[in-house]
């Protein structure tokens, strides 16, 4: 039997896709200091500290609708979760 099945993941991103606010929930040991997204020119679009015990609400009603990568970065910079989350306009 597969014990993992019913896991949950250890850092979550939602809603994906994203409107005006994106959530980030921490359920690993690793420690976060910061959160950045990038657009997928690898420009950095968004850099914040990590606010929140286990999740932290990002404002994002000032991207413009695309693909993103989300990077969460432990105390010494190191990367300790990459993916990928998607806004879409809704206006």
């Amino acid at each position: 039997s597969v014990a993992n099945a019913t896991t949950e993941p250890e850092i979550q991103i939602y809603p994906n896709p994203f409107g005006k606010e994106l959530f980030i929930k921490n359920l690993s040991p690793k420690e976060v200091e910061r959160m950045e997204m990038y657009d997928q020119t690898g420009k950095r679009m968004i850099s914040a500290d990590w606010v929140g015990d286990n999740t932290s609400a990002i404002n994002t009603s000032g991207l413009p609708a695309g693909v993103y990568s989300v990077l969460l970065l432990g105390s010494l910079g190191q990367k300790q979760y990459i993916s990928q989350a998607v806004k879409i306009g809704l206006d």
